[in-house]
């Protein structure tokens, strides 16, 4: 992937790629333009293209960033932020010292204020939310399901809420569901578990989720929908 400059103000992301039969821009979750295209375009072409439909990205940035405010965040003051489901105002406390604590509010003492660096504690307190959440029932619910996990992991994910290396028996679980309710990370830790037992989206799958986790078509609809759009 190369980034350059469109525009002279805004980042676009090419990535090329040999199955691709035409340029292709588009603005992702994080509010990042990504081109892609064939791998025998250049990335002067792919600019050109992307100059001529300016008009189009600029709203697709506009709408991507209405839509996706939980992946944009400022991280700033008094901005709200969700911890399992709940909304948290930030208070960020200046300290020689880096601590959160969640109380009434979603306190943040940091050597720095900023946003990288307010966004790396945050994502490694929601990394042990969720770790906390695991250690407390993946033993019950492997042993439910007769299965074995060899490693847990947790990684900021765009398009997927988790994923199942059938073959190595590792889970790795979406860093944003700890912004979610609870019920939400379990669903997809049943999800996951179960790839173990039927490797495809099968009706077999479905009907051991069914089994196992019967209300999560439910919980599917929560999962998919974002809190701060629903203000």
């Amino acid at each position: 992937m190369k980034v350059v400059k469109l525009n002279g103000d805004i980042d676009i992301h090419i990535i090329r790629k040999r199955n691709s039969k035409r340029i292709i821009v588009r603005v992702d979750k994080r509010s990042r333009v990504v081109g892609t295209s064939p791998t025998h375009v250049t990335y002067r072409e792919i600019l050109n293209f992307s100059l001529t439909n300016i008009e189009k990205i600029k709203e697709m940035l506009k709408d991507s960033e209405a839509r996706n405010k939980e992946y944009n965040l400022k991280y700033l003051d008094n901005e709200i932020h969700y911890v399992w489901g709940k909304a948290y105002r930030l208070k960020l406390i200046s300290a020689n010292y880096n601590k959160i604590v969640l109380d009434s509010e979603l306190v943040v003492y940091s050597k720095s204020f900023d946003r990288e660096y307010i966004k790396k504690l945050l994502d490694k307190f929601y990394k042990n939310e969720i770790e906390i959440m695991i250690d407390s029932c993946r033993g019950n619910a492997e042993s439910e399901l007769g299965v074995k996990v060899a490693k847990y992991r947790i990684r900021d994910m765009i398009s997927r809420w988790g994923t199942c290396n059938i073959n190595k028996k590792i889970i790795t679980l979406n860093l944003q569901l700890a912004k979610k309710d609870p019920a939400c990370l379990e669903a997809v830790f049943y999800h996951e578990l179960v790839h173990l037992l039927e490797r495809n989206h099968t009706k077999r799958f479905y009907d051991l989720m069914d089994d196992y986790y019967p209300n999560w078509r439910n919980i599917e609809k929560r999962l998919h929908s974002s809190p701060y759009n629903e203000k």
